[in-house]
């Protein structure tokens, strides 16, 4: 129980190095821009408004006005393609935050439908995930039996690094594909496919926002789909093995510790049983030379009742001449 509890304080410290150190860097990469932004916005807002000569609550309803209409690019969010993309980012907790429920009616289903949704999904990810890691083991099995070796082991380092090597080769093609439908960069594609798949799901990139895709596009609008619930999978087994691989690492000298105290424990029983035999083997061996030496000895009901069973021979020998 120590170590176990040792074991939570020091991942709890952890966690709050890795918090502090993240936000540290993210400070220091992300300030200065952000205030860069700040006053080139304010500038153009100025230009903007001296140009139209807009008042200042003419220029927030505009703003509202664009904010509104930014999610209509992708045409109506509401027919049936653009509900089921926003149930998959609800039921797979991507969130990305570009549709939302405007209805008071949409809003209470939308979280009885997230309550049930979210650990059905969780329970089906995990096992697809264990059918996933154990289809690669099997091909892994199979290399190394075509490689010839003679007895192919796969393990755990093995099955760790084979599902790195998918989770980056389904990363790429994700990126390769939406950096050609969005016109994204490589490097944009492969952010908006990694923050998608961790379910991180910022919404600064969206797929399918852009020239109607949800009613224009429907081969790509299925081509999304698909991918983010086999990336999905694809990235929850690979997490799925590096977790239960840390957690069988971290519980190793606990099992260790335990199978040795079940030894020793095992030893000591051996010992006392043996002691114990031994004992009693003596008792009898006493009451059989007592009543030998002493016709009118009375023995008692049980070995174990007789007392100085772990006499030495000459006590015994002195409580004979007694009697």
């Amino acid at each position: 129980m120590r170590k176990q509890s040792a074991r939570t304080a020091a991942l709890i410290l952890c966690i709050l190095s890795y918090l502090l150190v993240g936000a540290a860097v993210f400070d220091a990469l992300e300030s200065e821009a952000e205030r860069n932004r700040q006053r080139l916005l304010a500038r153009k807002r100025g230009e903007f408004r001296r140009k139209y000569g807009f008042s200042a609550d003419d220029y927030r309803e505009l703003e509202r006005l664009a904010l509104q209409a930014e999610p209509h690019r992708a045409g109506r969010q509401w027919c049936f393609a653009g509900s089921f993309y926003f149930a998959i980012t609800v039921i797979t907790t991507i969130g990305y935050g570009h549709a939302a429920p405007g209805t008071d009616s949409g809003k209470v289903f939308c979280m009885f439908y997230a309550l049930l949704g979210i650990p059905l999904t969780l329970v089906t990810f995990q096992s697809l995930g264990e059918r996933l890691n154990a289809l690669v083991r099997c091909l892994l099995l199979a290399a190394k039996r075509c490689l010839g070796l003679q007895r192919p082991h796969v393990s755990a380092e093995n099955m760790v690094v084979a599902g790195l090597l998918l989770c980056a080769a389904t990363l790429a093609l994700g990126a390769a594909a939406f950096a050609h439908f969005e016109g994204w960069t490589f490097f944009h594609a492969y952010y908006y496919c990694f923050i998608t798949l961790t379910t991180i799901g910022f919404g600064d990139f969206v797929a399918l926002q852009r020239d109607e895709a949800l009613q224009r596009k429907p081969p790509y609008v299925a081509f999304s789909f698909l991918y983010i619930l086999l990336g999905l999978t694809v990235i929850g087994a690979f997490l799925n093995l590096v977790v239960l691989r840390f957690l069988a690492s971290a519980d190793a000298p606990e099992r260790s510790a335990r199978r040795a105290s079940a030894f020793r424990k095992g030893a000591l029983e051996s010992r006392i049983s043996r002691a114990a035999s031994t004992c009693i083997s003596l008792r009898i061996s006493q009451l059989e030379t007592w009543a030998r030496d002493n016709p009118a000895f009375s023995p008692p009901l049980s070995p174990e009742a007789l007392p100085y069973c772990h006499s030495s021979p000459d006590r015994r020998r002195t409580r004979r001449k007694s009697i």
